[in-house]
């Protein structure tokens, strides 16, 4: 039977983070290893780790205006019953738009572009949404919600996908274009590591 996939979107986490939390800046550049993947800290100043497991990692910080965030996260997770790449990425491509919680957000745009990348089959992908938070949709106040970012298959076993993704929440509809060039930067570090993968991850 083909497993459903819950993909952990970190951008909703990053919705309840505080924009300023009292939690010490990391160096940028700091190792965080985690099943299937060695992850680093991003560059420039103000990140802080907001979550921690062996099977992800996210970072934030506040990003423009006081209220608003920024967040980077990598996570791991296991997607069974695909033989070929083409199956698994169109599943993927499927549960992302599932995934949606219509009661809160809006979307406005939404990409998805099948690429190799890291030497293995990843859906790229970019969203523009209006994120009602608490309020719901029919709400009057929101904020922009954008996201790009990649989900892979791990090239050491084929029943595991590999989340990446930078996102931004403000007022402003443009995805800040620094913001965007760090988050390439912090994908392209990104080494991917057989540690911990040859066991179903249900099993760890």
């Amino acid at each position: 039977m083909r497993a459903i996939v819950v993909l952990c979107i970190s951008v909703v986490l990053g919705g309840c983070m505080a924009t300023t939390p009292n939690r010490p800046s990391l160096e940028p550049g700091t190792l965080f290893s985690q099943i299937g993947a060695d992850v680093y800290s991003p560059s420039g100043e103000g990140w802080f780790l907001a979550q921690l497991n062996d099977r992800a990692v996210t970072f934030g910080k506040q990003y423009g205006e006081p209220e608003d965030s920024a967040v980077v996260n990598a996570v791991i997770f296991q997607v069974k019953g695909f033989d070929s790449d083409a199956e698994f990425l169109s599943h993927i491509e499927a549960q992302r738009e599932r995934q949606d919680d219509k009661r809160r957000f809006k979307v406005l745009e939404l990409s998805n572009e099948q690429v190799s990348f890291k030497s293995t089959v990843c859906l790229k992908y970019s969203t523009l949404s209006e994120d009602h938070k608490k309020q719901g949709i029919n709400s009057s106040y929101f904020q922009y919600l954008k996201t790009s970012g990649y989900v892979c298959r791990h090239p050491s076993n084929k029943e595991i996908a590999f989340q990446m993704e930078v996102s931004h929440r403000s007022s402003e509809k443009g995805f800040p274009s620094e913001l965007l060039l760090l988050g390439e930067m912090f994908h392209a570090n990104i080494q991917f590591t057989a540690d911990g993968i040859r066991e179903p991850l249900n099993k760890l």
